[in-house]
């Protein structure tokens, strides 16, 4: 028992090593959830009405990851936060089997490197950027982002700390962009500034134990490790590897939104892409650019837009999503069944309220909070 309101459920568990894809939920319809009073006396499986399925798979795309939503309260923007956590805290909890896949390792060619050294580097970078760049460990990973000084996000990155300064692993495309932004903030500061694309390659490994090197990304622990390393250097350790699709399906799955695919630079806000759910936002640190609308739209709660997950057949990104023909929001990454959506939640909620479904190119969807959210709909996030 993991806690008394997880009492009374059952649940199937793929350890059989194979890819149980989430089209295979319906497979194991029937399976059993009720929420119990820690004194409530147990119930019999067969006095249990059924709900919807939790699937765990131990597959090779989907490694240690839960890929089937489940649980009808996952299913529902007003649900609670803690029961959305469900199947996280399953995950955590429970105990690989003996022979388990060691992981596996993607190598991201859509991803860049930007060095930043020198003797004043950390307190530049921290004076300028929204994670705290003062407490970031050596070896260590941070989720961070630097914005317009109107509060909007111009380049998101994990940072990484090395013995000799600093790595910013983000998007290639804007890598040298990047580099010449902070050029432009360096003035007279002792640091320097190099961007290492061409040099270096941005590995995520997943499913299995760090490998020699990488550090916990920092965003969600069930997203594995992250990792630079020299241009076509194998990290040690690391398990099998894996196309970077694997990864942008581990990605999608865990409802973790990236630029391009899912927000824009120079029109989104951090709480409007969850960087504060994230941990792309410390509050409690000194100024950095933009500080002033995000800390204001923090502490009154006014972020209306967020992403969230979406369901349903064929997603299409950049379609609309509606409800009684209002625009609720705009699908960003798509796998398969499942995609990421910037969604307005409060529009979102007013539809549930009235029982109306929400649709896209004409076919219903439905829309998922990640077991990560702290928000709830027209609530702002705890």
């Amino acid at each position: 028992m993991l806690h008394a309101w997880f009492a009374e459920m059952d649940l199937r568990v793929d350890h059989a090593g194979k890819n149980v894809q989430s089209g295979a939920v319906n497979a194991l319809a029937g399976i059993a959830a009720d929420f119990a009073e820690g004194n409530d006396a147990a119930t019999a499986n067969a006095d249990i009405p059924p709900t919807d399925t939790v699937l765990v798979d131990d597959g090779a795309t989907g490694e240690d990851e839960v890929i089937g939503l489940g649980q009808s309260c996952l299913r529902s923007l007003s649900c609670d936060p803690q029961m959305r956590g469900l199947l996280n805290v399953l995950e955590r909890e429970r105990k690989m089997p003996a022979g388990s896949s060691t992981g596996s390792w993607a190598r991201l060619p859509d991803r860049g490197v930007v060095a930043v050294g020198g003797d004043e580097a950390r307190d530049f970078l921290d004076n300028l950027v929204t994670n705290n760049i003062e407490a970031l460990a050596p070896d260590a990973a941070g989720y961070g982002a630097l914005l317009t000084p109107q509060g909007k996000i111009q380049f998101d990155f994990i940072v990484f700390a090395t013995d000799d300064g600093f790595l910013f692993d983000l998007p290639r495309e804007a890598a040298a962009s990047f580099a010449q932004r902070l050029g432009f903030y360096r003035l007279r500061a002792k640091v320097t500034i190099a961007d290492r694309s061409d040099e270096s390659d941005v590995i995520a490994a997943w499913g299995g134990d760090a490998p020699s090197g990488f550090a916990p990304d920092p965003r969600v622990p069930e997203l594995g490790f992250r990792g630079i390393v020299a241009r076509g250097s194998v990290p040690a350790d690391a398990g099998d590897e894996a196309p970077a699709e694997a990864y942008r399906h581990h990605r999608t799955a865990l409802g973790v939104p990236e630029a391009g695919a899912d927000f824009a630079y120079g029109d989104t806000f951090p709480h409007d892409a969850d960087l504060d759910q994230l941990g792309g936002v410390d509050f409690t640190k000194g100024c950095f650019v933009g500080q002033e609308v995000v800390s204001r739209m923090e502490h009154r709660g006014t972020a209306r837009r967020r992403i969230v997950q979406v369901r349903g057949n064929e997603l299409e990104g950049g379609a609309e999503i509606t409800a009684n023909g209002q625009a609720i929001g705009t699908i960003g990454s798509v796998d398969g069944g499942l995609g990421l959506a910037t969604v307005r939640l409060d529009r979102a909620a007013e539809a549930i309220a009235a029982g109306q479904q929400f649709t896209a190119n004409g076919k219903t969807l439905e829309i998922v909070l990640p077991s990560w959210a702290r928000f709830q709909l027209g609530a702002p996030a705890a």
